[in-house]
């Protein structure tokens, strides 16, 4: 075998002091050979981004590599001058990131921010230049690249700007990408784009490519190895076959166990009076006024759904598909534009603030990102009792409601006066949920709210939302792209595209037989679909 891309031996990274362990990664060993795609795998906080930064020369200041050695095609990488650094950055190694929106630059063009790896690190004219930068956009499959050559960001979709990423990483041809959770993000469809090209792009380049994931289905879409990480050490390593059909440490196994499947259990038709339902739904942006530039955009088209207590309605589809602007509207976050959201048979579409507010405690809301749903300058307490106490609650009995809730959704009563910095992001996401059941609510819409999580941190918030639904005798609305997670925690599905719902029933007939094309094509994308099987284990 030829010699490994990247090389990786006995690298440790120390944590600064006060950190909940020593090191951040220990002893680490890791080879990535030309044509490989290796998968990192583990929780939050296994060292695995740390890892990944490392090679990249991107370690936080307050991280320190003691020990070991990193190659790049037999240069080492430990000690090299950040000058060096920056030459083989974007030439001879390149990075993907989770998040492209926050990757790429608001205020430049997608072609100039291609065109500008090119310029430093190559000798091409301007003409010479852009005419490869049309060309990586046409092999990322992106429409009309001369066109997008003068795009902005915030005018392309997630997938898009992904491809723009990836087009831009592989500008100048590396022989190492580094791609850090880059699919998370994505519905299952472009999700499935997303890895084909790039396991065609390692194919064709003879690169190779190191995977930071937390999703199995991913690893058995795309790996050819796998290393397994927890507490910064690897605690398994092998083929992907090897370590999904047959996994030797009890960690592996957990994580494997943690995926949800994509076989839905039975569930019992609920019984219990509507909490909420929707009439001809309908928003519209744009084209009115004096300087209106087109006809707008109808986000959604004339949507009608029902959800009874003690139900879970998921609703599912490709980014753009409408389904977080039905969200937004039922909680009336946003306005609809027209047709009837009722409300245990009162009508809230048209209600002004002042006559609104009465219902606003009825129906809650947890959002994605638990890291931005919380307020970083105040304790948890304080977030927990504010809803209560606006409504009337006296202090004392808000935070008794806190404590209490606390307990019931996993986590001691004696952290409220801590700040959201200070736990992980699973608990936020579950103090996300003790903030919505503060206000003893009928509804509860969970829009993506278990998409960032790890396997493991998500299945304990999937059965935590599960049992509070029947505790509380809630009905939930449950906006997600992972078709995995619907098929364990809905009770129906409404399949939506481009504003419209195209098909909807209860979650195990809809899975066993999709009637419409796009649902049939949304469940054979998502990651591990054509095993069958849970992952392959």
């Amino acid at each position: 075998m030829s010699e490994p891309v990247l090389s990786m031996r006995g690298l440790t990274v120390r944590l600064p002091e006060g950190a909940d362990r020593r090191y951040a990664v220990q002893g680490i060993d890791l080879d990535v050979n030309p044509g490989e795609i290796v998968c990192v795998v583990g929780e939050s906080g296994s060292g695995k981004s740390v890892s990944a930064f490392s090679v990249m020369g991107l370690m936080a200041k307050e991280l320190r590599a003691e020990a070991g050695s990193i190659r790049l095609q037999g240069e080492e990488l430990l000690g090299a001058t950040p000058q060096r650094l920056r030459t083989l950055r974007g030439d001879r190694m390149a990075m993907v990131f989770q998040e492209p929106a926050t990757a790429l630059n608001p205020v430049e063009t997608i072609g100039a921010q291609i065109d500008e790896v090119l310029a430093i690190h190559t000798a091409m004219p301007s003409a010479e230049r852009r005419a490869k930068v049309v060309e990586l956009m046409g092999a990322m499959h992106l429409p009309d690249p001369a066109k997008l050559y003068d795009t902005f960001p915030h005018q392309m979709s997630g997938g898009q700007r992904q491809r723009v990423m990836i087009a831009a990483a592989m500008a100048c041809d590396p022989a190492l990408l580094i791609a850090d959770e880059p699919t998370t993000a994505l519905d299952v469809t472009t999700q499935a784009q997303i890895l084909k090209l790039i396991r065609e792009l390692i194919a064709r380049r003879d690169a190779g490519a190191l995977f930071i994931t937390h999703d199995f289905g991913v690893v058995e879409e795309i790996a050819d190895r796998v290393v397994v990480m927890r507490g910064g050490v690897v605690v398994e390593s092998g083929t992907a076959a090897e370590v999904l059909q047959r996994p030797h440490d009890a960690y592996t196994r957990m994580l494997i166990d943690a995926v949800p499947s994509m076989t839905p259990p039975e569930r019992a038709a609920a019984k219990g009076p509507v909490a909420v339902e929707t009439i001809e739904l309908v928003k519209r942006y744009g084209g009115r006024g004096l300087f209106a530039r087109s006809a707008g955009l109808t986000a959604v088209k004339g949507v009608d759904l029902t959800i009874r207590r003690n139900e879970t309605l998921g609703v599912v589809g490709e980014s753009g598909s409408g389904k977080s602007t039905v969200a937004r509207c039922i909680v009336r976050l946003i306005d609809p534009t027209t047709g009837a959201v009722r409300l245990g048979g009162t009508d809230v579409a048209k209600l002004g603030r002042g006559a609104l507010r009465p219902y606003r405690r009825r129906i809650q809301i947890v959002f994605q990102d638990p890291y931005r749903s919380l307020n970083p300058r105040r304790t948890v307490g304080a977030s927990i009792t504010e809803g209560p106490r606006n409504f009337g609650v006296s202090r004392a009995d808000a935070e008794d409601k806190a404590r209490r809730l606390m307990s019931r959704v996993g986590l001691s009563p004696d952290a409220l006066d801590r700040y959201p910095h200070q736990f992980s992001g699973g608990q936020r996401q579950r103090i996300a949920i003790a903030r919505a059941l503060a206000m003893e609510p009928q509804i509860i819409v969970a829009d993506e709210a278990v998409s960032a999580l790890d396997v493991s941190v998500q299945k304990q918030v999937m059965e935590l939302l599960d049992e509070v639904k029947e505790e509380f005798d809630l009905a939930v609305l449950f906006i997600t792209h992972d078709l995995r997670v619907a098929a364990q925690i809905c009770d129906r599905i409404m399949v939506m595209q481009r504003g419209e719902v195209v098909e909807a029933g209860p979650t195990a007939e809809l899975f066993a037989a999709p009637k419409h094309p796009y649902t049939a094509a949304l469940l054979a994308a998502a990651p591990g679909a054509k095993s069958g099987a849970k992952t392959a284990a």
